[in-house]
């Protein structure tokens, strides 16, 4: 829906600027970048913050030209981002007419989309109500929202069962019974026929099926993925499907020396800090064959689609 948005007012040479939360969502779209990327968004934000844009730059310019602006995956930024952006459409547009100060983003189209049922804002040790106060929700430009409802699941429409597809809506719209468990509620039972014992071995062949054979084909792996709740699951099948990889492995160890501040140098031992795996961050001994299939964890190059969560293949090591 956003690319056709986005086709129609191309058609018609008119600008668009399509942004997304994550950098995985911006490569779906035409032209997409992060919102922190093209609003000049501060990391880390609070209800003062500003964007780092200049009113007569180039990039102030461009949204002075816009005739929509995009916003995909709205349900998992910071509201405070949003009214970062606000305050920055205002001062723009406010430089074409001052009475444009006064109109939430500047009196530009802004389409902002999401589901509130998936991911919400990340709120470091944060209690259910502050992740919902996070949320473009709870702020006041939400009182400026036009709301307009996709009511039908595409992703569940074929290859699923009815019962499948219930249980899932059912799931996202809260209406599914729950229960407590060891004394914690809302503990949701799947129904018997939906799971079974796990067994990584059989997962892995289930959804990567002939992998010996089709393991360097990039349409083979890009349609295929498993999703893990546990860091060490996820671990585990990793190094399952690269055991079943032919040729050798080629291991990469990170830097293991401490910088010498005069204080307190020796007091973990290399051994120790290598052996800490911090989550986003590879191990220390990375262990890597050829055709492996990696994934980027850093925003490198959103216009060149290397950023945060993108899939790709060894062709070589040295």
């Amino acid at each position: 829906m956003y690319n056709t948005l986005i086709a129609y007012y191309k058609v018609k040479n008119q600008i668009v600027i399509p942004v997304a939360s994550s950098g995985i969502a911006a490569l779906l779209l035409d032209g997409g970048m992060t919102a922190h990327s093209k609003f000049k968004i501060p990391i880390v934000v609070n209800e003062l913050s500003v964007c780092n844009i200049k009113l007569q730059s180039p990039e102030a310019q461009a949204i002075r030209d816009a005739k929509l602006i995009i916003w995909d995956e709205a349900t998992m930024a910071n509201k405070y981002c949003f009214e970062a952006v606000d305050r920055l459409l205002r001062d723009i547009m406010k430089t074409v007419d001052p009475n444009l100060n006064r109109i939430p983003f500047g009196g530009k189209k802004f389409l902002a989309g999401g589901d509130f049922r998936q991911t919400l804002p990340i709120i470091i040790k944060g209690s259910r109500a502050d992740i919902l106060y996070a949320t473009l929700k709870s702020s006041f430009l939400w009182s400026y929202v036009q709301k307009f409802k996709l009511i039908t699941n595409m992703r569940l429409t074929n290859n699923s069962s009815e019962n499948y597809r219930e249980f899932l809506m059912k799931i996202g719209n809260g209406t599914l019974p729950t229960q407590s468990f060891n004394d914690v509620p809302d503990f949701i039972e799947i129904p018997f026929n939906m799971w079974q014992p796990l067994n990584k071995e059989n997962v892995f062949e289930n959804i990567f099926d002939d992998f010996e054979k089709c393991h360097a084909c990039p349409d083979y792996l890009n349609g295929r993925a498993i999703l893990c709740p546990l860091n060490k699951d996820t671990d585990e099948i990793n190094q399952l499907a690269s055991d079943k990889l032919p040729g050798n492995y080629t291991d990469y160890l990170s830097v293991d020396s401490i910088e010498d501040d005069g204080h307190n140098t020796h007091a973990f031992q290399p051994e120790f800090l290598n052996s800490i795996k911090i989550s986003g961050l590879p191990p220390h001994q990375l262990k890597l064959k050829v055709n492996q299939a990696i994934i980027l964890v850093r925003n490198i190059s959103n216009r060149k689609g290397l950023c945060n969560g993108t899939r790709l293949i060894i062709k070589g090591t040295d």
